[in-house]
Order: C-alpha cells, then structure tokens, then sequence
C-alpha cells in the first residue's frame, strides 16, 4: 500500500475534523456520528496494541514508553488499566503532564487496508535516554522489542545503543520493527544501533523505502549488509521472508477472511517473541508468528481478534505444516 501525502488544504481540514472529534470524546464512549455512520465505539479496545493480549498470556512483560494526563485526562488511564487488564508491569512507563500522549487516528480502506494520522507534537518525540532505567533490564529478559525504529527519534540515536547493548549483555534477543517517517532520518542515521539487532522485521514497503531495493531479499541482503544479524520481512498476504547470512527461506500467510489490517504486523511480532521466548526453531517462531497476525486481521482493531495462546494453538492444529519455501 502506498502513501500519497495530502494537500496542505486536505490536511487541515483532517486535522480540524480531528480535532473537533477529540473535543467530545470521554472514555467508553464513541466519537460522535457523521453521516450516519460511528468510527469507533470501544476506547478501552482500541488501546490494545503491539499484540498485548498475546505477550500478556505467555510471559511477564513491562512497558517502557512515556505517556501524559492531559489529552482529554482519559488516555493515561485507559493505557495503565489495558495493561493492568493483561498483567503488563507499567512502572517503566513515565509521566509528562506537560506533553500531550501521542494517539494515532486510523483510517480503514477496502480490503481491510489502512493509513495513520499520527501527530509528532507529543510525547513520542521527546521520549529520550533520561526515560529509561537501563537498571531494570536484568538476567533473565528473554526478549527485547522496539517497536518501532525512526518512530522515536531521540530514543533512536542517543537511547538505543546502550538500551540494547545491555539487553543483549543480559542475554536477552533483540527485535525491532520499523516505520516509514521521513522527518525521524534514513538508516545511515542509526548505523550505530543496527548491529546491535538481532532481528529488524520491516515491512515489504518499508524495506524498500529504508534500502532502495524492490525486491525483498535484496532489501534483506542491505539490512544484513549493515550489521543485523537476521532480517524478517513481512510480505503481506503473501507471508514472510527470513534471511540470514547462511539461510533464506518464505514462510506463507494463512488464507483467512481480511477484516482490519490494524495491528497485523504487531501481532506477527507478538507471535514471533512467543517462538523466541520458548526457543523454538524459527520456523515454528514464524508459523505462530503467521498465525497470529492472521487472527488479528478477522476482527475490527488492533487486539480484538486475538483473545489468548489457547486460540491460537488451535488455529495452529487446523492448519498442517505447510512447506517452506527457499
């Protein structure tokens, strides 16, 4: 899916439409209709990202991430009870009052495709090294993620290095996903932080807008180039690609009824930690990485079509073993 940027009309008028539809919101309720129709009804739902009912259901997890209590006064709560809800550890997260929590607006297309309207004004890109307590990475993390890189840029260039230096010191996998935002810089920008990676897991668009390269395996080969250590691009209704300097192979996406594509690649990310977590081979790592992006995808929202592991092993046993293709 690409991206044309709006005109600078178009723009404003999205953003004072946003704007005007913030003003009313206040939690559990739905933002106000137009033209007969509601854009969404569950605040409390719509927080459930980056596949927390999945990670909440296999291991201990803590958030580190900065968040406000001003936008609305509602945001910080709804973003502490989800994670309370699933047994995620917020005490890393850090308050601003001063900054407004950084929200996105998702528009949903055909097809279950969609775009963000996301604001850079707020806590995403202040959030910085003096927000993380490298104390609390310790033995015993097994898994590391980012997600996603040139997202935050201030954690990118100046936090990431030793974030990720001291997980991998503790022995815990890095993983980190990426977003196409050209004001966040390229990868020559963090060349310093990816070899420090043990899995980037792009996109198909975004390996080719960071690398130049169409096809994936050679966007893959470019990343590898650089210092990670194993590359994992997501391919869409197609699956995945895995590459490493001795292995390349495509694992494929399970023919399911598309939905809502909101929160697809990080639910596969949330099934490839599960693998990493239990140490599995990475095929089985990919397969219920597949496996839970596609669950993801039947429902409306980012977190609504996955509800626990149980689900998704019996998913996985519907479905044989499938081939995989080098």
């Amino acid at each position: 899916m690409r991206q044309h940027p709006p005109s600078d009309s178009a723009a404003r008028h999205v953003k004072d439409r946003i704007h005007d539809l913030a003003q009313g919101i206040l939690p559990g309720s739905s933002i106000p209709a137009r033209d007969g129709q509601r854009f969404f009804d569950d605040l409390p739902g719509f927080i459930t990202h980056i596949g927390w009912v999945m990670l909440a259901c296999i291991c201990h997890n803590t958030l580190f991430s900065q968040i406000s209590e001003t936008f609305g006064l509602f945001i910080r709560p709804l973003i502490v009870s989800e994670c309370k809800r699933h047994g995620i550890d917020t005490s890393g997260a850090v308050v601003d009052p001063a900054l407004p929590t950084t929200t996105s607006i998702v528009l949903i297309v055909g097809g279950g495709e969609r775009s963000f309207l996301t604001p850079r004004q707020g806590t995403i890109n202040a959030y910085g090294p003096e927000h993380v307590d490298l104390a609390r990475i310790q033995a015993g993390l097994r898994v590391l993620s980012v997600g996603s890189l040139f997202c935050a840029p201030r954690l990118d260039r100046v936090a990431l290095p030793g974030i990720l230096q001291k997980a991998k010191e503790v022995g815990a996998v890095t993983v980190a996903d990426l977003i196409v935002n050209p004001a966040a810089g390229g990868l020559g920008d963090i060349t310093h932080v990816l070899p420090l990676l043990d899995y980037a897991v792009p996109s198909q668009q975004e390996a080719e807008y960071f690398t130049g390269q169409r096809d994936p395996r050679q966007a893959a080969k470019a990343l590898l180039a650089l210092g990670v250590s194993n590359v994992i691009v997501k391919l869409g209704e197609r699956g995945a690609l895995f590459c490493s300097r001795d292995r390349t192979f495509e694992v494929p996406a399970f023919k399911v009824r598309v939905v809502d594509t909101t929160g697809s690649g990080d639910n596969f990310i949330a099934g490839l930690i599960y693998g990493l977590v239990r140490q599995q081979p990475i095929e089985h790592a990919l397969r219920m990485a597949a496996a839970v992006a596609a669950l993801s995808i039947q429902a409306v929202g980012a977190g609504a079509g996955v509800v626990n592991l149980a689900q998704v092993e019996r998913f996985l046993a519907a479905y044989p073993d499938r081939e995989l293709h080098t």
